[in-house]
């Protein structure tokens, strides 16, 4: 690759942070930038953290940065609620401009370029940073490296994941002097090597015995790599969106489709093969199926306070109740018949809790001044809602007879479709 065609896939295969990789990184908070908490931004060639970061994500407490080409820690002093920074396997090469990061609890730079270990002074006034991650940096060969991170930041608790001793700190108090001028001399000799491989630099392409390219270990010879990695993804076609190894995709597709050919049994199939409907709950719901002292049975459903009504499809029957929550089925026996006609079907208004009052067939109602349609009158007038809470329920109730099943309380569980044997 000549060195114009290198500048010209930079610009199209790296980045900074734009507001449109932001929205497309908070889907899970509807896109919503202002009230973000957390984005993972990693493996995106990202070589800069521009301004908009903290311009529009003011409320972030968690930033994942890990694996890109980011040289220098910036932009990010707007984030006061900031609890943890991930910019592992980046290119910085300094600590700086955290200061005001007044709530950082977590700060992760494992695999960098940080040889001026003096610059962990700068954290000083991070007075919440409890865990520093520097592992696999320059610094970390210092003979008193540990020493020096413990002495200049009291307020850690781990460093590099190892809980800070007692011990340490009181070592790292008695020899401060000695700790203090090793690592001055060892960093003042890592900056002359660093100035003197800048000087002997040697952008000539270097091939191994195979014929691939080698890059040198230096923030530079990193990104180079990383170009010419995505290149060669690029040319086999890779999507960069996909984190999925290639290898593995048709097996995926395979056990896909296989998936997709399981059919799910209808009641009247499962009553034939079983002799009764089995207890199936895929949406892992929390109901609670109980007795009333009115002689009806209800069940209680948190299908969720968002969800729309018209995702809720609901069959009564004397002996089971089905429900279809935008196609998870939840499916229960029931321990008496009930009286299809007179059971109703209610929303919650504040946290959207969907709840079936199901009379038991046969069972003298108590006089009540509340008046309930019920699921029978809402079939009778489709253009009548149930309930003001209840108006979009699609309910499907019949007195056809079935075998009546008593229901055991081991059946009650978030278990999914029970597998029993005939």
């Amino acid at each position: 690759m000549s060195l114009s065609q290198k500048d010209e896939y930079e610009q199209n295969t790296t980045n900074i942070i734009t507001t449109d990789l932001l929205r497309k990184r908070s889907e899970h908070n509807d896109g919503q930038l202002s009230t973000l908490e957390e984005v993972t931004l990693h493996q995106y060639n990202i070589i800069e953290i521009s301004p908009v970061l903290h311009e529009k994500c003011r409320m972030l407490k968690i930033l994942f940065l890990q694996n890109n080409l980011i040289e220098k820690l910036e932009n990010l002093h707007h984030l006061k609620s900031l609890e943890y920074l991930n910019m592992a396997v980046n290119s910085v090469q300094r600590i700086e401009n955290l200061e005001s990061l007044e709530s950082l609890n977590k700060l992760d730079l494992t695999v960098n370029y940080i040889g001026e270990l003096s610059t962990v002074k700068n954290l000083k006034s991070n007075y919440n940073l409890k865990e520093l991650f520097l592992m696999g940096n320059p610094c970390c060969v210092y003979k008193h490296y540990r020493l020096y991170v413990i002495l200049h930041l009291p307020q850690l608790q781990k460093l590099d994941g190892k809980e800070i001793s007692k011990s340490e700190r009181i070592e790292a108090q008695q020899l401060s002097t000695e700790i203090n001028e090793t690592v001055d001399k060892e960093e003042r000799d890592w900056l002359r090597q660093q100035k003197q491989n800048e000087q002997d630099r040697d952008d000539t392409p270097k091939y191994n015995e195979k014929g691939e390219l080698v890059y040198g270990n230096d923030p530079q010879s990193r990104k180079a790599a990383a170009l010419e990695l995505q290149k060669e993804q690029d040319d086999q076609g890779f999507n960069r969106e996909k984190s999925v190894d290639a290898s593995k995709i048709g097996e995926i597709e395979r056990l896909g489709q296989q998936k997709r050919k399981v059919k799910r049994l209808t009641p009247e199939e499962e009553i034939e093969k079983y002799g009764h409907v089995l207890q199936c709950n895929e949406g892992k719901w929390k109901f609670k199926l109980l007795d009333d002292e009115q002689g009806n049975i209800t069940l209680e459903v948190p299908v969720g306070r968002f969800l729309s009504t018209a995702h809720i499809d609901i069959d009564l029957q004397p002996t089971y109740v089905r429900l279809n929550v935008k196609g998870k089925l939840l499916q229960l026996r029931l321990e008496s018949e009930i009286d299809t006609e007179k059971s109703s079907a209610q929303r919650n208004k504040t946290n959207g809790n969907l709840k079936l009052t199901m009379p038991k067939s046969g069972h003298v109602q108590r006089h009540s001044t509340t008046y309930v349609p019920s699921i029978a009158a809402a079939q009778a007038k489709p253009n009548a809602p149930a309930s003001k809470e209840s108006s979009d329920i699609n309910t499907n109730a019949s007195s056809k007879p079935f075998q009546s099943t008593s229901l055991r309380d081991e059946d009650l569980g978030n278990q999914s479709r029970v597998d029993y044997t005939a």
